[in-house]
């Protein structure tokens, strides 16, 4: 089974109302607007919107797409972003928040992809790390991970950070704890560990590590995606529903039921509930109200479900080095 007729109509229906809301919502992502003190901390979403424009344009370049006009909101959320780096203080946001410097490295990828000097943020981002900003959270795996993969894209020297090939066997998800005793910090450890070791989908996992870790990995992504799926946590199922993609999973049931969840409870505005949204609330709002209490408990789910939908919507293209694999049977 693969994604084509109904299966794919869904997902290009997902995509294209949650473009929509985003589009609309552009302006709640601004570092100052009026919601920052219901958001913690009050500069993520934008951080996420720089890191979706990132992605969906490098996916947009890298593979072959069949339905460009389902890219085309892209360019307004890129000339928004733009603007608002251009005419605010984004490094000042950083200097407060050492735990934002893999964020921070972002800023030299947005600029290269709009056409700028990445060199505009570079003295502000090496003086980050001069001052010691970078080791801070040395001592967490996974915190490590996050700057070495930033890192190597930013071309930055971090220090004696490890690669990622060295850090993996230290993160979470290479332990291979039982999976009900799992908290939710680290479910994200371990979708972000496999967003990083596949280079979000561009690099073929078996290059980074061994062949019996990634078929466990296939196994694990889809077993905590079912597990999400029934506890109701959209923002966990699409990421892995990312993670899925880029370890090249093949279409199944609880993928198939991934999708038909979120596009049940996608909302009429077009954004996905978060696990800290609640119908009842929001169904007690209207106007303005509702418009801002769907962007703070939707905002990340949104994103990320356009972030999980453009890669299953691709063609499939072989990776230098992938071969082809199933699914785990674990």
């Amino acid at each position: 089974m693969n994604t084509e007729g109904i299966h794919r109509k869904l997902i290009v229906s997902i995509l294209k109302r949650a473009s929509a809301w985003l589009t609309l919502h552009l302006h709640y992502f601004h570092p100052q607007t009026a919601l920052r003190m219901r958001l913690d901390p009050p500069h993520k979403p934008f951080v996420e919107l720089v890191f979706l424009c990132i992605e969906w344009e490098r996916l947009l370049t890298e593979r072959k797409n069949r339905d460009r006009g389902l890219h085309s909101p892209l360019e307004k959320i890129i000339a928004f972003t733009n603007n608002l780096i251009k005419t605010y203080d984004v490094p000042g946001i950083f200097w407060h928040d050492p735990e934002a410097l893999p964020a921070f490295m972002l800023l030299p990828r947005f600029a290269s992809l709009v056409g700028l000097s990445p060199n505009k943020f570079s003295t502000e981002l090496n003086s980050l790390i001069t001052e010691g900003y970078g080791l801070i959270m040395e001592r967490l795996p996974f915190r490590c991970l996050d700057l070495r993969y930033n890192a190597d894209h930013a071309m930055n020297n971090i220090g004696d950070i490890p690669s990622l090939v060295q850090l993996y066997p230290y993160t979470v998800v290479a332990q291979r704890p039982p999976i009900s005793y799992l908290y939710w910090n680290d479910l994200y450890a371990i979708t972000h560990t496999i967003f990083y070791v596949t280079d979000m989908g561009h690099c073929p996992i078996e290059q980074t590590i061994a062949s019996f870790d990634a078929e466990y990995l296939r196994w694990l992504v889809q077993t905590v995606m079912g597990m999400m799926l029934w506890k109701g946590d959209l923002d966990i199922v699409a990421e892995c529903l990312m993670c899925a993609r880029f370890l090249n999973c093949t279409w199944n049931y609880i993928i198939e039921s991934a999708w038909e969840s979120i596009a049940k409870r996608q909302r009429g505005s077009g954004v996905i509930p978060g696990p800290t949204f609640n119908e009842k609330d929001a169904n007690s709002l209207d106007g303005k109200e509702l418009s801002e209490y769907e962007f703070v408990h939707g905002y990340h789910t949104t994103l990320v479900t356009i972030l999980a939908a453009l890669p299953w919507l691709q063609e499939k293209v072989e990776l230098q080095g992938r071969r082809g694999v199933g699914n785990a049977d674990g």
